[in-house]
């Protein structure tokens, strides 16, 4: 959370703290204020009660009431989540989420991906198998067409090499 709470300023008349991820802004104190841009922030309270006012900006402000909730339903029930759903939040999804909770998701993706392989359906097995397949076909075709050495990808990889990539993807070629 982060507020915003002004003092010693009496005489300001202009305030600009847009897109700053403030969460409450308390400006009962500044009577001069005629100026105020606070968009693109994450305000839920606001506190300004100048007489001056002539103008207030606090459009898009990027509330979700609900992502709190959702990752403490995470967070509350980690196993009907799999690694690949915690890797599919992205920053907008945590936006405005607290630092707590944002640790202890960081913690939980962490611990999913120390467990080892992931566990694919049958159908998403083979999707990723065609995946690999592509990349390696197109690993080849790219080192074939530059024609940097006179060495295969085996002889500078290993022979190995097909295999190796398809095993950092957790699949079996």
């Amino acid at each position: 959370m982060r507020p915003f709470k002004s003092f010693c300023c009496d005489s300001l008349e202009i305030l600009d703290c847009a897109e700053n991820s403030l969460e409450k802004l308390d400006l009962s104190n500044l009577q001069n204020l005629t100026f105020i841009s606070a968009k693109e922030n994450q305000l839920r309270e606001i506190n300004a009660n100048s007489p001056k006012i002539t103008y207030l900006d606090i459009s898009k402000q990027f509330i979700d009431k609900n992502a709190d909730v959702n990752i403490e339903q995470i967070l509350n029930n980690p196993d009907n989540y799999s690694l690949d759903d915690l890797l599919k939040i992205g920053k907008k999804d945590i936006k405005g989420i607290d630092e707590e909770l944002k640790d202890k998701l960081i913690k939980l993706v962490e611990e999913k991906s120390k467990k080892g392989k992931r566990n694919f359906s049958p159908e998403e097995n083979k999707e990723r198998q065609n995946q690999i397949q592509t990349s390696i076909l197109n690993i080849k075709t790219y080192w074939a067409s530059k024609r940097i050495t006179n060495l295969s990808l085996a002889d500078i990889l290993g022979k190995d090499w097909e295999k190796d990539f398809a095993d950092k993807t957790n699949m079996v070629v």
